[in-house]
């Protein structure tokens, strides 16, 4: 039960983290780089939120055994809870497109700075566009689905 709570509180956490520094420090600093650690934050709220339903669910002996990596999590709330919860393909979507982006940076040989936004190159010179709007728009979805996940697990957990 514990672990469903800390895990939870971890997902605000990186959440709240995320809301400050596109509101808050980006604004003030200007600083593209800044960008990449919203959108790290905004992921990892989106993992430490699906971490925290399968902990409930599992706790529930509602779900099997699963293995603790992303794409195991994901098919598990997709193929076995996204039903039950009502959680809908479009925000299935976002947290694989908030993914993406991640991966992308993480391969990235080349980022750089354009009138303030960040852009992220692949290999095969595919790019990546990353913007406050952008995550602003993130940020919103991010809120949405914590917001389904609080309503699921904290009700049970207060």
């Amino acid at each position: 039960m514990q672990a469903v709570h800390g895990t939870r509180l971890k997902a605000l956490h990186h959440l709240r983290l995320a809301d400050h520094m596109v509101t808050q420090t980006y604004p003030l600093v200007q600083d593209p780089k800044i960008l990449l650690v919203v959108l790290e934050n905004l992921f990892l709220s989106l993992t430490y939120g699906m971490a925290a339903l399968l902990e409930h669910e599992r706790y529930h002996k509602q779900i099997p055994p699963f293995q603790e990596t992303f794409d195991s999590k994901f098919n598990m709330i997709k193929l076995r809870l996204a039903e039950k919860y009502r959680i809908t393909p479009s925000i299935l979507q976002f947290i694989l497109d908030v993914k993406a982006k991640v991966q992308a940076h993480r391969k990235s040989p080349v980022e750089f700075s354009r009138q303030g936004s960040l852009v992220i190159c692949s290999e095969k010179y595919e790019v990546e566009t990353i913007t406050q709007d952008i995550l602003k728009g993130y940020l919103g979805k991010s809120k949405i689905f914590l917001q389904h996940i609080e309503a699921i697990v904290g009700k049970h957990h207060e």
